[in-house]
């Protein structure tokens, strides 16, 4: 079986990202696909799916702030097969994602989700009703439980430990959603694989186990808001 991790490569994504991805997508002999990416900045930096786009794919970016958007815009004006939208993606009605990718009439079983939000990144995920292939998902790396922010429209990361959920929580969602953990960059993003894909092609992770949880990688958030932390949240 694969080890993903010893394929960490950086073209455009911030810890190797770009490596993996092409990794698995090579094992699945997937040439050519879709990709969406939620939390997508200017298109370029640190950006999970550009190394796909300069490829060929086609595409589906999401920003949320309206100074990275227009740069969004200008730097993907090149590419026929890229859509972009400026929305904060939230659970209300026609904010939600599933309400973007049917705007663009995006395949049910698309080829990879780029989530990075710093914020409520378990609750869109658990709510997508689309099953991408592939799944790279930034977690919390503070915590060891299964353990999120809760749900809110006004969150905005403040640079403490109050963001996100932790690599347990979203563990837990992903195989509930019927993913394998087959991939982990330290303090920065999780690899689920759809499990009908994997069929043993790569070696499923551990998180109880796997990989070393960095306590205190952020200065500590306020106990207003560690009372706020949802635990077990609901999958």
């Amino acid at each position: 079986m694969i080890d993903l991790r010893k394929y960490a490569a950086s073209v455009y994504s911030q810890k190797g990202e770009d490596g993996m991805i092409k990794k698995v997508f090579d094992t699945l002999q997937i040439n050519t696909g879709h990709a969406v990416e939620l939390g997508a900045w200017d298109g370029i930096y640190c950006s999970n799916v550009y190394n796909l786009i300069k490829k060929g794919w086609s595409a589906t970016l999401i920003e949320g702030d309206k100074k990275k958007y227009s740069e969004l815009v200008q730097n993907m004006s090149e590419y026929k097969g890229v859509d972009t939208e400026l929305k904060i993606i939230s659970l209300e009605k026609d904010n939600t994602l599933n309400d973007v990718l049917n705007k663009f009439n995006v395949p049910d079983d698309f080829d990879i989700l780029s989530l990075d939000l710093d914020g409520c990144d378990y609750w869109i995920w658990r709510a997508l009703k689309f099953k991408p292939k592939l799944v790279v998902v930034e977690y919390n790396s503070n915590w060891e439980d299964a353990i999120t922010v809760p749900y809110s429209t006004e969150h905005v990361w403040d640079g403490t430990q109050y963001y996100g959920a932790s690599g347990k929580a979203l563990c837990d969602l992903a195989s509930h959603k019927g993913y394998d953990l087959i991939g982990h960059v330290p303090n920065s993003n999780l690899f689920f694989l759809d499990s009908n894909l994997n069929n043993g092609l790569f070696e499923v992770l551990d998180i109880d186990t796997g990989f070393h949880i960095s306590k205190n990688h952020h200065k500590p958030m306020s106990p207003e808001n560690f009372n706020k932390l949802v635990i077990n949240p609901p999958l």
